[in-house]
């Protein structure tokens, strides 16, 4: 029997969605890099961290608009056939830019379409986490300097999550560790 590797795997850090911790409407794909949520639920990835400083982007590949798209961190609480962000135990930004945990939306950056790459930085130490797009911070957040975060008091073992709330089939992929797009924060390691 063939085995089929994941062409990615050799990458230090590069974080990869979870085949056995998913809801049965998200599909994986393109090595487990790509989610793509027909309904609500969520997806963990592969690999969790529980200290250290974290960087990781995220091309939207399918957002066409709207809030229901929804990518962050979760601990292991975290309720897969729910949307991510839909309780206490996931810390999400939504495809219109808003920040979401707890079921509560609250105005944060701005929306995503196709193509563009979301960025998440964690600092476990200070337990502070950011969302940015395309090289810009929202909420002129540094998380360098540790300055203007989406959430604060975040710890334990934690989780990349994707998923979406309701409406039509949306898909993020996580990007390969040795091209990202982006300059990493100062301090920040790349991947999960």
């Amino acid at each position: 029997m063939a085995v089929l590797l994941n062409p990615f795997a050799f990458l230090s850090g590069q974080p990869t969605w979870n085949s056995a911790d998913k809801d049965s409407d998200i599909t994986l794909s393109n090595g487990d890099l790509t989610a793509t949520a027909a309904g609500q639920g969520g997806v963990r990835s592969v690999s969790s961290i529980a200290a250290g400083l974290r960087y990781v982007e995220a091309p939207w590949v399918t957002i066409n608009g709207g809030s229901n798209g929804r990518f962050g961190i979760a601990n292991a609480s975290f309720t897969i056939t729910g949307a991510p962000g839909g309780d206490t135990n996931s810390w999400c930004i939504q495809g219109d830019g808003d920040k979401i945990t707890n079921n509560t939306p609250a105005s944060y950056g701005t929306s995503f379409s196709n193509g563009d790459v979301c960025m998440l930085a964690i600092n476990l130490t200070s337990g502070k986490l950011w969302f940015g797009k395309a090289g810009t911070w929202f909420n002129s957040g540094d998380p360098a300097a540790g300055t203007n975060e989406a959430y604060s008091g975040l710890s334990g073992t934690l989780y990349l999550v994707f998923g979406r709330a309701s409406g039509s089939d949306r898909a993020i992929t996580l990007g390969s560790v040795g091209s990202y797009a982006h300059t990493t924060p100062s301090g920040f390691t790349k991947g999960w």
